[in-house]
């Protein structure tokens, strides 16, 4: 749960449930980041998942660069055809459900994966040279959540993560493991602040 409280008088203003708020936090804060890091001539995006963090980093995602195509891949076939007619009606860009992750990710200039897996769904010799790629696994010390093999991550110049001190302290596999054996090194991860 999150509660508002007002800051003059200290008394609590709401109570709202983080079901719907984390979505939408998690999808603003990716299009931060492909604002100020994502090529601006980015016209496909590929986009693996179709839950509520699909849903609503298409949207965000959207405000932020004027991508003319979306490639939309999930391993239920009925899922990605109802969400991709869904959002349809919502943009303007031409959705394109596809029928493998390769295929979302291959030649898209910003990717994200917006799954709950815990085996990686991308791996990282289908990026193109320059592509941005967002993954919303956040795993924890309960959760080990991955998404993106090992070598999406040794192809970055560039790694951003919201904390780095949250990662340690979470324990977050995806990105220590590949930094802990060289793949990676600490002075190519940066804090998206």
């Amino acid at each position: 749960l999150i509660l508002l409280f007002d800051v003059d008088t200290g008394a609590l203003r709401a109570i709202v449930h983080d079901f719907y708020v984390n979505p939408i936090r998690v999808a603003c804060t990716s299009a931060v980041g492909v604002r100020y890091l994502a090529r601006p001539d980015a016209q496909v995006m590929g986009l693996l998942g179709t839950g509520w963090q699909a849903r609503w980093h298409l949207t965000a995602l959207m405000h932020v660069r004027s991508f003319t195509r979306v490639r939309i891949y999930s391993p239920n076939p009925e899922h990605r055809v109802r969400f991709a007619q869904q959002q349809q009606r919502f943009l303007h860009a031409h959705i394109e459900v596809v029928a493998s992750e390769e295929q979302a990710v291959r030649g898209a200039d910003v990717v994200v994966t917006a799954t709950n897996s815990v085996t990686p769904v991308l791996a990282g010799e289908w990026l193109s040279p320059g592509a941005h790629l967002v993954s919303t696994a956040a795993a924890d010390l309960l959760g080990q959540r991955r998404e993106v093999d090992d070598v999406a991550l040794e192809r970055a110049r560039l790694v951003v993560v919201n904390s780095k001190l949250q990662a340690e302290i979470d324990d977050q596999q995806e990105l220590l493991s590949v930094m802990k054996r060289g793949g990676i090194s600490a002075n190519q991860v940066f804090e998206l602040a």
